[in-house]
């Protein structure tokens, strides 16, 4: 036909239309002339290459039309470009994204004239038909509209199609689409990127396998190309605009998008006369640059750099493209270390975890050490200021995730090594009262003997700081705050390291009883249901332990040339091992058990660096950690599932800067800083962590959850995680290695040694256990329980050793009567080279 002959792409006549914006060409008024139809039609046919050149040239245009303008005179005829078709879409269920336009037609009077409404073709170059192996089918998929096309129009599939992809080229958050068939109508499906990897049964290329994840089955999927061009900024309300940047996350082949806003700050700057005390909202407004990572907090071993400053309250938000909103998330608590040889601020990035498992990770800084938890005891300096950071960022994230898509009804509080001790209080304090309702705990527990200092030994250090410094002597806590604050940041930090390196970790600054955050020990505050419920995911590392966390610290004072307190530290680290007195029978009770005996040999000394390391571990960090599982899942009905880092792992944490289970955690592997450091099987056992990590953030349960890895990947690709479960063959956990496997009994016989034996030499010997105090109880950090004293001193517990072999009946009757009976150093060593040639076997 005549329009055929004089249009590039065939227009499609259509019945159905809408005008939710339009562009009017007037035609000449002497084209209406003459009376004559066939005038009128030629005239018409005349301007519809104009009509369509426009529409072409218009990426948004999605068809043109005439009709009659009855408001503006001297016209009769208008072309029209139309931005929209007027589709009806129906979503199914209160949790869809998008809602029907409005197609209420304007003043113009729409009517079907000779040439009618015409439609544009999508474009099908701009799309992909994926093949059934790259989708999954998942029903309980939530994020999604529908749009049902009726069927005397639908026998044409490839004029619905169109439609349907029309409609999701529109729609700011769609990405893909299902076309298929029902009884009545064609159905159309339309979804955000729901591109969802996990671990494959291969190795190859990190062993990941990424594909879309549709609710239904269908006969075509399509994908669109290009992605689209992701919000990066956004409105926090008393506050402003947030501007963040769109990333790239690379997954082996595959890539997501991930928004990041970094540098938000969530406190005003802790500095000057706000140091020490409580964190105070943060002040701004307007447009806030969320593309720059900010320095983290100062610490212990951090030297002077842009690195690490005392303005460090901010946080960090990564939102992965294709979320709506009601999305589970992640608070991860961690404080990046200012390395002296980078200037550049480092950051735990928490895109990777974001992309594979669909959720928003905030990471935060909070101040640490004495700048965090500095006290006397008084108005002037009450402490717990880092403590009261986590909170404020608990309650920032209440207030303002859900303009990023998450939902803060599902939010995970979590934190590594030290920071776990801390973040733990949260279960026990009431300022805490409904800001989560799960925990993810590496390397850190309520249970550990430094968790909680006592005001006296805050005091303590204050002092000691304060004489450090060169402040003039005071029992004036004023005095003491004003001079403490006074100091330039970095020599106060210098000071606080110099202080750690001749101490051992009783002496760390941390949380203080102040009967507001921490209302007394957390060990009791639990034992008398003084806590709240949520679902507990812990673990450990066998890297891990105290002489490893005080790196930096050796590192610093080697810097400035004191490497003879490497030597006190060590004293002092040893020293530890018996608790605040410094038991000696229990010091060298330890030193036999870790086989510390000291040679003068560099290869002894590593020896002997490696077993006090082994020692602190099992005393500050795994036996706790097993503790408080046990107790976790004897009094809550909450989920407990429990991971340990075996030391056979093939890669080692010396060129890493946060600890391996964190790597793993994180997707780190994956990052290109760090790619050439792991091997393809480290790569999948990370996806495979981020995998399970995900699913306890979404639903409490590692194996289970997202609505994508019960159904995507097989048990060969994601083991069974078994829940925790005390067991007299030993308590259950999952091992973080290749093979994923679940076993028991975890550092029993170094657990039952802190928590059986040394209890009761100690309190034969006239002190407590380590970490304990007669206020806090006599019980240790295990499974052992006391009963009654039977005639002996009523200090005396005697306690159950329940996992010693029952081949050796005499073996518990022996270590008691060396415990009690005999306190002299000759006694002591005998009876100990005694239970050396038993307690080999377990």
């Amino acid at each position: 036909s005549l329009l055929q002959a004089i249009t590039k792409i065939f227009f499609r006549k259509t019945i159905c239309y809408c005008m939710s914006s339009k562009i009017m060409t007037v035609f000449n008024n002497s084209c209406f002339v003459s009376p004559k139809k066939s005038v009128w039609l030629l005239c018409v046919c005349t301007r519809f290459r104009e009509c369509e050149r426009r529409c072409d040239e218009d990426p948004c245009c999605r068809g043109i039309g005439y009709v009659r303008d009855t408001q503006s005179p001297g016209s009769d005829v208008l072309c029209l470009t139309l931005n929209s078709f007027g589709i009806q879409t129906c979503g199914e269920g209160e949790r869809t994204t998008w809602r029907v336009q409005d197609c209420t037609p304007s003043k113009v009077e729409t009517g079907v004239y000779p040439l009618g409404w015409y439609e544009k073709p999508v474009s099908l170059s701009e799309w992909r038909l994926l093949d059934a192996s790259s989708t999954l089918v998942d029903p309980s998929v939530s994020t999604f509209d529908i749009i049902h096309i009726s069927k005397d129009i639908a026998e044409d599939l490839d004029r619905t199609r169109d439609w349907c992809l029309s409609a999701c080229e529109e729609a700011d958050s769609c990405a893909v689409v299902s076309v298929g068939r029902t009884d009545s109508a064609v159905r159309c499906v339309l979804y955000p990127d729901t591109l969802a990897c996990g671990p494959s049964t291969t190795t190859t290329t990190g062993g990941q396998d990424c594909r879309l994840v549709i609710r239904e089955s269908a006969l075509q999927v399509y994908l669109h190309k290009e992605p689209k061009a992701e919000l990066t900024s956004v409105f926090i309300p008393a506050h402003g605009t947030l501007q963040g940047e769109a990333v790239t996350t690379l997954l082996g082949p595959d890539r997501k998008t991930v928004r990041q806003f970094l540098g938000v700050p969530y406190a005003r700057p802790p500095i000057r006369a706000l140091r020490f005390a409580p964190p105070q909202l943060a002040e701004w407004s307007g447009t806030w640059n969320a593309t720059i990572t900010r320095p983290s907090c100062l610490q212990p071993g951090a030297v002077e750099s842009s690195a690490s400053s005392e303005d460090c309250l901010y946080l960090n938000i990564f939102v992965p493209s294709g979320i709506v909103r009601s999305t589970a998330v992640l608070v991860f608590f961690h404080n990046p270390s200012g390395a002296a040889s980078n200037d550049t601020p480092s950051l735990l990035d928490g895109s990777y975890l974001a992309a594979v498992g669909n959720i928003v990770v905030v990471t935060v800084n909070t101040r640490v050490a004495a700048f965090g938890f500095l006290s006397t005891g008084s108005t002037a300096l009450p402490g717990n200021a880092g403590f009261q950071d986590q909170v404020v960022a608990l309650k920032w994230v209440q207030e303002n995730i859900e303009a990023f898509g998450g939902d803060p009804r599902l939010v995970t509080v979590g934190a590594e090594r030290s920071g776990a001790d801390v973040a733990s209080l949260h279960l026990t304090s009431p300022s805490s009262r409904g800001l989560f309702d799960r925990m993810l705990l590496m390397g850190g527990s309520v249970f550990s003997p430094a968790s909680v200092l006592s005001v006296s030994k805050a005091q303590g250090q204050a002092e000691a700081l304060a004489r450090e410094l060169g402040c003039p002597p005071s029992s004036d806590p004023e005095q003491l705050g004003s001079c403490l604050r006074a100091a330039p940041a970095q020599d106060l930090n210098a000071a606080q390291t110099k202080l750690l390196s001749v101490s051992g970790p009783l002496q760390a600054w941390g949380p203080v009883v102040d009967g507001v955050s921490v209302q007394g020990k957390p060990s009791m505050a639990l034992m008398n249901a003084g806590f709240h419920r949520a679902d507990l995911l812990l673990g450990s590392s066998a890297e891990d332990g105290l002489i490893s966390r005080a790196k930096r610290i050796k590192n610093f004072e080697e810097l400035q040339g004191r490497a003879a307190s490497k030597t006190a530290f060590y004293e002092a680290l040893s020293n530890s091992l018996g608790g605040d007195d410094a038991n000696a029978f229990v010091k060298a009770a330890a030193t036999w058990f870790y086989s510390m005996q000291h040679s003068p040999s560099p290869a002894g000394y590593n020896l002997f660096s490696q077993a006090l390391n082994n020692a602190t571990r099992d005393l500050f960090i795994v036996c706790p950690t097993i503790k408080m599982a046990n107790f976790w899942a004897a009094n809550t009905r909450s989920n407990v599932f429990m991971y340990h880092l075996p030391e056979d792992t093939a890669q080692t944490s010396a060129d890493l800067s946060v600890p391996l289970d964190v790597h793993y955690a994180f997707g780190l592997p994956h990052s290109p800083l760090t790619y050439d450091l792991f091997t393809n099987t480290e790569r999948r056992l990370s996806l495979q962590m981020m995998t399970y990590m995900a699913n306890f953030i979404k639903s409490g349960n590692p194996n289970q959850a997202h609505s994508v890895s019960r159904v995507a990947f097989s048990e060969a690709a994601l083991p069974p995680w078994h829940a925790f479960q005390p067991h007299p063959e030993g308590d259950s956990y999952m091992e973080v290695e290749p093979g994923l496997s679940n076993h028991r009994g975890l550092r029993r016989a170094q657990c039952s040694f802190w928590a059986d034996y040394v209890p009761a030499l100690t309190a034969s010997t006239g002190g407590w256990p380590p970490g304990q105090t007669e206020q806090s109880g006599q019980k240790g950090l295990g499974q052992g329980s006391d009963q009654e004293p039977n005639g002996h001193s009523d200090k005396v517990p005697l306690w159950r050793w329940e996992n010693l072999p029952e081949r050796q009946p005499s073996l518990q009757h022996s270590i008691y009567q060396a415990s009690i009976y005999q306190a002299s150093k000759r006694h002591m060593t005998a009876s100990l080279e005694f239970a050396k040639r038993h307690l080999k076997d377990f």
